[in-house]
């Protein structure tokens, strides 16, 4: 436009945003768009890892952690061994169950550790395949979540979960479940106790019909020639153990056909009295096959479950018994191998008893564990 002589140029106005800027702000929201999960992943994977630890410091103690992080086998070795060792009424996983929810995402795996101990595979009490059976297997906890969280979290993680595996400050905490004693090995055929006969420091005890034969009966001797029977059981009963100390005889019967057991106690020189069996909580009491022996007045029984033998005892002839506990675990020394693998025969040897197997050739090879204190505790001989 022209004004008098002299123009003047107007130039064209300049856009409000320019291209270079809508490219850089694209991009920029792209990197955000892409980097905001990547960023929640790494903000869960702190939170996943410390839930993690938490759940495994719950379930064994002050080395799980490190060991379901490092070492799911033996993780699952003291998973196994606190098992066996609690009560069969017990839920000993049931303060850990929110923790393995939290860590799974799974309400079945949640569900599994509230189970009783009786109702595990490995417990010993329960047939494997049945319903309402669990297993260890059940209690899937494992790393594949954490792993995955740290892929997702690059590059906001580095040096992938490991490190993060921390337990928080108020995390309960297991008792570290106790090993198991490793029982010695023996050879040959082991002692065989008589069914029918039982000698002890202060007089015998001999096991035989009544007159008219319709009782079995327990006859006692002193050394200096005394008698005295006592009425035991009816003819039918099965004698499957005898064992004797100087104030009485306990003699473990069956019935023919059954499995069910009943426990008799005979003074010396006195009458016979029915012992009451220990409970296996909601599982009842214990059938055939145990053993039983008597020592200085101490009652100790036997009880092989699917492998797992677990002791009891009693110094009252029955009136009360201590908890079971386990003294033999084939799982908590795989390395070792024996003919005859369950130890589930119970001998005195002066004042010490010996839980062994049974072997029935010179051969065979068995393990062998003994108690000095009648039963509560277990070694190697």
């Amino acid at each position: 436009m022209r004004v008098g002589a002299a123009s003047v140029v107007v130039e064209p106005a300049a856009p409000p945003v320019r291209l270079r800027h809508v490219l850089s702000l694209s991009i920029l929201a792209l990197l955000v768009w892409s980097g905001l999960p990547r960023l929640r992943a790494a903000f869960r994977l702190h939170s996943a890892a410390t839930a993690f630890a938490d759940y495994a410091l719950c379930m064994v103690g002050p080395t799980g952690p490190s060991l379901l992080r490092d070492n799911p086998a033996e993780f699952r070795t003291l998973v196994r061994r606190r098992l066996v060792a609690s009560s069969p009424d017990e839920r000993p996983f049931s303060r850990c169950a929110k923790g393995a929810r939290e860590v799974t995402q799974s309400s079945d795996v949640e569900r599994a550790h509230g189970g009783l101990s009786v109702s595990f595979v490995e417990y010993g009490l329960v047939t494997p395949g049945s319903p309402d059976a669990l297993t260890l297997d059940r209690l899937a906890v494992t790393t594949r979540e954490l792993a995955q969280l740290a892929d997702e979290g690059w590059p906001f993680v580095r040096g992938g979960y490991t490190s993060l595996v921390q337990a928080s400050a108020y995390a309960a905490e297991a008792p570290h479940p106790v090993e198991l004693p490793r029982p010695g090995a023996s050879r040959g055929v082991a002692p065989q106790r008589s069914l029918a006969r039982c000698d002890s420091p202060k007089g015998s005890y001999l096991l035989g019909l009544s007159a008219d034969r319709r009782s079995k009966i327990v006859r006692s001797l002193s050394p200096s020639g005394v008698a005295s029977d006592a009425t035991l059981s009816s003819a039918d009963a099965r004698v499957f153990a005898v064992s004797c100390d100087a104030a009485a005889v306990v003699v473990a019967l069956g019935r023919p056909g059954a499995r069910d057991v009943e426990l008799v106690t005979c003074a010396h020189l006195g009458s016979c009295a029915k012992a009451p069996l220990p409970r296996l909580g909601s599982a009842g009491f214990p059938t055939y096959p145990l053993d039983v022996v008597r020592a200085a007045g101490v009652t100790v029984l036997a009880v092989p479950m699917h492998g797992i033998v677990r002791v009891a005892s009693s110094r009252d002839d029955g009136a009360t018994w201590t908890p079971f506990t386990v003294a033999f675990d084939p799982a908590a020394h795989p390395e070792l191998r024996f003919d005859v693998q369950v130890p589930d025969r119970l001998l005195v040897t002066g004042k010490r008893v010996l839980l062994h197997g049974a072997a029935s050739t010179p051969s065979a090879t068995f393990p062998v564990l003994a108690s000095d204190d009648y039963g509560a505790s277990w070694h190697a001989p």
